[in-house]
């Protein structure tokens, strides 16, 4: 998987930051674990098994973070260094496909108005430029994306002309339902207050003890456990 495939530049790639839990990557018929540091080509599938994670860092600088229960078509991956030929606007592009499962993505800031990134999925594809915003895709197809820096625009693939667009500000969402299309946009509940986490040294033997202040308006709770909050 470290290498390239046919047609593809050895610099559209995605290099592996961390991984827990059984991560896969697939190319045609061909599956390997992922492993921490490894490269991932372009036009690689990234599976991650209920209770996984992985992050990869592409070669613009952006972050991608795949959590649990996840599927991922890594379709056009950036180069290193930016071109501002029109014949080269693909190659320095990002499209990831997300099948299922929920993905946060961190974008650099483009320096070529030529640079895009967009997260599709069946019914809608969210477009940005510089930003961090996450998408969940659940098993009936329905779409959510929520901004937590920059804007981010949802374009509903199949709604009626004038219901196709949103432009997302920091701090909301918007869903897209395979019946009812495009939703409108809702904010986004403020982090959970008050989190601390013991033991402070976590090995093997260890119970992880979280405490935090409950929030109203919230439902449920999913927490990750990083070295730092970049997950990496």
């Amino acid at each position: 998987l470290s290498a390239a495939q046919e047609g593809v530049g050895r610099n559209n790639t995605a290099k592996v930051l961390g991984v827990s839990g059984d991560v896969q990557a697939r190319i045609g018929s061909t599956s390997h674990p992922v492993h921490s540091a490894q490269t991932l080509v372009q036009g690689t599938r990234v599976v991650v098994a209920p209770g996984g994670f992985v992050s990869l860092r592409l070669m613009d600088g952006s972050v991608v973070r795949l959590y649990s229960d996840s599927s991922v078509l890594l379709e056009k991956l950036p180069a290193d260094k930016p071109s501002d030929r029109p014949a080269d606007k693909k190659s320095h592009s990002t499209v990831l496909f997300l099948d299922k499962g929920s993905l946060d993505a961190e974008v650099v800031r483009k320096q070529s108005v030529r640079r895009s990134f967009e997260i599709k999925s069946r019914l809608a594809v969210a477009s940005v430029r510089g930003t961090r915003f996450g998408v969940t895709v659940q098993d009936n197809d329905a779409f959510t994306g929520d901004v937590q820096r920059g804007r981010v625009q949802v374009h509903a693939l199949s709604a009626p002309k004038n219901r196709r667009f949103a432009d997302l500000r920091a701090g909301f969402g918007v869903s897209v339902d395979p019946n009812t299309g495009l939703g409108e946009p809702f904010r986004l509940l403020r982090p959970v207050p008050g989190v601390s986490i013991a033991p402070l040294v976590i090995d093997e033997t260890a119970f992880l003890q979280i405490a935090y202040s409950p929030l109203t308006g919230a439902k449920r709770y999913q927490f990750q456990v990083a070295r730092d909050e970049s997950m990496v």
